[in-house]
C-alpha cells in the first residue's frame, strides 16, 4: 500500500560561514533504496552553499517529510563527513516494529491486562513485529477494527528494546455475545398500491463471529397489508464481511419473492416469481494519505430469476445473468468535520458461470431484444459540510449517475421518481431507461427540546434518463422538493422517526403522481 507523497516547501537554507559548495546530496542506510523518494526532495538543495545551520535546517525538513508519509519513528542523521569533496550524506534510520501487544481496556485505577478474550489484531493490522512502522498502518487496523459498533480500540508506542525499535500497544474495548449482538426493525409507508403501503423490516447482526474483526448479519423485508401466499412482497438477505489488512472481502445473498392476484376480463390469475442474487467483493486500499484514502473494488455477482402464472413457469420470464465490476473510490476528509467520497465503476455482462445465452447477440434473433450482458458506467459523488462551528446546520450533496448503451432488462436500468432517488414523488410511476443521473441535496438544522432531538431539513432533488427505453416515456426530467424532520426520544433513545412530506418542483405532461406525498419511517434499534 503506497502512502500519499507530501508537498511541503523547501526552506530557504540560511547563509553562513564557513561553508561549502554542495555538488550532491546521498540518502545512505540499508532502506535507502526503499526511500528514493526522499532523495529526490534532498537534492533540491543541491548546488549551494552548506553550513553547520544548513544541515541542520536540511535534516529537519526530511525528519518532517518522513513524518507526513507516516513514518513517525523514522529519522534522518549527519555523521562525521568531509563536505569538502562537495557530497553531504545523511544516514536514515528507519524504525520498526519490535513487538505488538494487546492489552484489555481497564478503569483508569486498574492495571490493564493482556487482552485473551475472543478476537484478533492479526488480520485488521497490516504488520507483525519487524516490519517498517508507519501510522498509516496503525490508522489501517483501527479502522478495521473499528467497524465493528461492540468494539472499540486506541494504540499506543514506546521503546523497544533496541534502537529504532518501538513496541506498539492496542487498547482494545469489547463486549461479550449479548453486546456483539444487536438487531432492529423499521416501519414505513414506502409500498406501492398493488401490495399495500406498509412495509415492515428487522435485522439481526453479530459483530466478531469467528473472532476476525469479521461481521454477519440478516435483514428480512416484508409488506403487510393483507399478508398471505397470494398477495406478499418479501425478502431476505445475508451479508459477510472479513478484513485482512489493507483488503476487506464481503459477500452477499439475496432472496425474494411476490405474488399478486392480476383481473383479467372475467376471472383472476395468481401472478408470482422469485429472485434470487449474490455477490462476492474485495476492496483494497491502494493509498492512504493523512486525510485522504483511495481504494480498488472488485466484484462478480449473479442473478436469476423465474416468473409464473398459477404454478406454470413463464420461459420468457426466466433469466440467468452474471456480471463482474471493478472501479475506484476515494474519501477525502475537509477541515474538521467534513467529507468528500465518490467512485467510479465499470460492470458489464458476462458469460461465465452457467449465464444463459444472450439473444440480443444472436443475428437470427428480431430485434428489439434487450441484452442480458450490459456495459454500464457507473459514478457518485457526496459531499458532507458542517455550515456552522457548532454542526448544528449541515448541508449534503449526493450525484449519481449510470451510462449504459444498448436496450437492457428493466433490472440494469436506473428509475428516477420516489424517496430513494428523486424526492416530491410518491413512487408508483417512475421514470426508467438506460442510463441517466439524481442529484439530492439536503440542508438540516439539528434542534434540542427538552425530551425530543434530531433536526428538520428540507430537501431539492433532480433526475434525468435516457436511452433506448426512454423512446416512449412522457419526459426525461424531475425535481421535487421535500421537507421533513428527524427525531428521537430522550426517554426512548432507540426509536428514530423520520416523517416529511414532498412536492414535485417539475415532472412532464403525463407522468402522474400525487401532488404531495407523506414519507413515514420508523425504526428501532434493539
Amino acid at each position: 500500500m503506497k502512502q500519499a507523497r507530501p508537498g511541503a516547501q523547501a526552506p530557504e537554507l540560511p547563509k553562513e560561514t564557513p561553508c561549502f559548495q554542495i555538488q550532491d546530496i546521498a540518502i545512505l542506510g540499508g532502506d535507502a533504496v526503499r526511500f528514493r523518494w526522499l532523495q529526490s526532495y534532498a537534492q533540491q538543495f543541491e548546488q549551494q552553499c552548506i553550513g553547520a545551520q544548513g544541515i541542520a535546517v536540511i535534516a529537519a525538513y526530511l525528519d518532517g517529510l518522513l513524518i507526513g508519509e507516516g513514518w513517525v519513528t523514522s529519522r534522518v542523521g549527519v555523521g562525521q563527513q568531509d563536505m569538502s569533496q562537495g557530497r553531504l550524506a545523511f544516514e536514515l534510520y528507519v524504525g520498526r516494529i519490535e513487538q505488538v501487544q494487546m492489552l484489555r481496556a481497564a478503569p483508569q485505577s486498574a492495571q490493564p491486562q493482556a487482552d485473551r478474550e475472543w478476537g484478533t489484531w492479526r488480520n485488521a493490522f497490516p504488520l507483525a513485529a519487524g516490519d517498517r512502522l508507519n501510522a498509516r498502518d496503525l490508522e489501517q487496523g483501527i479502522e478495521q477494527m473499528k467497524r465493528l459498533p461492540s468494539q472499540d480500540v486506541k494504540t499506543s508506542l514506546s521503546p523497544g528494546s533496541k534502537p529504532e525499535t518501538s513496541v506498539l500497544t492496542i487498547v482494545r474495548q469489547s463486549g461479550d455475545w449479548q453486546e456483539r449482538l444487536r438487531g432492529g426493525f423499521s416501519l414505513d409507508n414506502s409500498g406501492g398500491p398493488t401490495l399495500g403501503r406498509a412495509q415492515v423490516a428487522a435485522n439481526l447482526a453479530l459483530d466478531n463471529p469467528f473472532g476476525w474483526n469479521d461481521l454477519v448479519s440478516v435483514n428480512v423485508n416484508s409488506n403487510l397489508e393483507r399478508l398471505s401466499p397470494e398477495h406478499r412482497s418479501q425478502g431476505l438477505s445475508i451479508a459477510y464481511s472479513v478484513p485482512w489488512g489493507y483488503d476487506t472481502f464481503s459477500i452477499n445473498l439475496n432472496h425474494s419473492r411476490f405474488a399478486q392476484r392480476v383481473q383479467l376480463t372475467s376471472t383472476t390469475i395468481l401472478s408470482s416469481g422469485v429472485s434470487d442474487s449474490g455477490e462476492l467483493r474485495w476492496q483494497r486500499v491502494l493509498l492512504r494519505g493523512e486525510a485522504s484514502k483511495v481504494g480498488l473494488t472488485v466484484a462478480l455477482s449473479s442473478r436469476q430469476s423465474q416468473g409464473f402464472l398459477e404454478d406454470i413457469a413463464l420461459e420468457t420470464q426466466r433469466r440467468r445473468t452474471r456480471f463482474f465490476e471493478s472501479g475506484l473510490s476515494f474519501k477525502r476528509i475537509l477541515g474538521q468535520h467534513g467529507t468528500l467520497e465518490g467512485e467510479a465503476a465499470y460492470k458489464r455482462g458476462v458469460s461465465w458461470l452457467g449465464a444463459e445465452e444472450d439473444l440480443a447477440q444472436d443475428p437470427l434473433n428480431p430485434g428489439g431484444v434487450p441484452t442480458l450482458r450490459p456495459h454500464l458506467w457507473l459514478t457518485g459523488l457526496t459531499l458532507n459540510l458542517p455550515l456552522s462551528e457548532s454542526r448544528d446546520w449541515q448541508w449534503s450533496s449526493q450525484w449519481r449517475a449510470q451510462f449504459g448503451g444498448r436496450l437492457s432488462l428493466s433490472a440494469d436500468q436506473i428509475a428516477i421518481g420516489g424517496r430513494s432517488s428523486v424526492r416530491g414523488f410518491d413512487g408508483d410511476a417512475v421514470l426508467m431507461a438506460e442510463s441517466g443521473w439524481t442529484w439530492r441535496n439536503e440542508l438540516s438544522r439539528a434542534f434540542r427540546l427538552s425530551e425530543v432531538e434530531g433536526s428538520v431539513y428540507i430537501g431539492a432533488d433532480a433526475g434525468k434518463v435516457w436511452g433506448p427505453s426512454a423512446t416512449h416515456l412522457p419526459g426525461h426530467h424531475l425535481a421535487g422538493l421535500t421537507l421533513g424532520t428527524r427525531s428521537k426520544f430522550k426517554s426512548w433513545p432507540a426509536l428514530l422517526l423520520d416523517i416529511a412530506a414532498g412536492a414535485p418542483l417539475y415532472r412532464p405532461e403525463g407522468f402522474k403522481t400525487a401532488r404531495a406525498s407523506l414519507y413515514l419511517s420508523a425504526s428501532c434499534a434493539l
